[in-house]
């Protein structure tokens, strides 16, 4: 600070300039250092002292440890398949809009409601993911590995499952349409198909009709 009072001039409103910028940089210097020793600060360690998450909750004794460490598990583990549970409500509503009335109004209310259960269902997803952030923030080595173990387990579980559903409803779905063409060629070809609970048919064939029961 020496190099601001050689430069000042002895009137009062430069003195109190350079004042001003004196305390600035003594301000600016003080934060440095002390953001600096916070940082350095913040490491991993095996052992955790203070609250975890609220307030009275102390990862004291392995036993305590084990139950943390098995709950985040199953907190990461229901994170992830959520996630997969999210895109399979997406899918599923998404082909029930298609299929809906062709009504204009019921088909703004089904929208609305769709639309209301996936903001729910993101609401709940932020809700566990920063859970999980609060979790990892405590800088304990054993409780970042659950939070990984958590988030890898449910993927590798729950994710199969996801792709089974959609597998399994692209084979409904080519089911449906080889199905629906052999009616339509049955149809063309004179035969006329009813599907009752007896399982009769009956068909038109050269102009006469014949009923055949199973």
């Amino acid at each position: 600070m020496i190099f601001l009072e050689v430069l000042i001039s002895d009137s009062p409103l430069d003195r109190l300039t350079a004042t001003a910028v004196s305390l600035s940089l003594s301000l600016s210097l003080s934060l440095s250092l002390s953001l600096s020793l916070s940082l350095s600060l913040i490491i991993f360690t095996l052992r955790t002292t203070a609250d975890f998450i609220i307030k009275g909750w102390h990862i004291d004794s392995y036993f305590g440890l084990s139950i943390t460490i098995l709950l985040i598990i199953i907190i990461g583990m229901v994170f992830e398949g959520f996630q997969s549970f999210r895109f399979v409500h997406f899918m599923a509503r998404a082909e029930r809009y298609r299929r809906c009335c062709s009504s204009p109004k019921k088909q703004r209310a089904l929208a609305l409601r769709t639309h209301l259960e996936r903001s729910f269902l993101h609401m709940f997803q932020v809700l566990v993911g920063y859970m999980l952030m609060l979790c990892a923030m405590s800088y304990n080595v054993w409780i970042m590995i659950s939070v990984v173990l958590g988030a890898g387990l449910g993927y590798f579980f729950l994710r199969p499952v996801v792709l089974h559903w959609l597998e399994q409803r692209k084979k409904n779905r080519e089911k449906g349409k080889e199905k629906w063409s052999e009616l339509k060629v049955q149809f063309l070809n004179g035969v006329n198909v009813k599907a009752e609970s007896k399982g009769c048919q009956s068909a038109k064939i050269d102009g006469e009709k014949a009923e055949t029961c199973a």
